[in-house]
């Protein structure tokens, strides 16, 4: 079985960080790229063609919406989830908190 490709996109590194953690758990889903603002997004999906892009909302250089739609004038297979930013951001503080007392 193929994994499923996936570009991470946030502003916030430990929301990235976390994410990419959580996800690179699983054998069926491998994280392809990852950005900090719409435009990088877009260009992520166009060099990686993933089969799902998680966007954060607000980000800069546009937020999830221009992304998404460039990402879909570039690679219209993905696609894209959106979630709000305060739950994001506690569900990533506690899985990266295991990991960072550790080292």
């Amino acid at each position: 079985m193929t994994p499923i490709s996936v570009v991470i996109a946030d502003d916030l590194p430990l929301v990235v960080d976390a994410l990419t953690e959580l996800l690179g758990g699983d054998p069926s889903i491998v994280v392809v790229a990852t950005a900090n603002d719409a435009v990088a997004a877009v260009e992520a999906a166009a060099a990686t063609r993933p089969d799902v892009a998680l966007l954060d909302v607000r980000m800069p250089a546009g937020g999830g919406g221009v992304a998404a739609r460039g990402i879909r004038e570039v690679s219209p297979t993905p696609r894209s989830s959106r979630c709000r930013r305060s739950s994001i951001v506690r569900q990533s503080s506690r899985w990266c908190a295991p990991a960072r007392s550790a080292t």
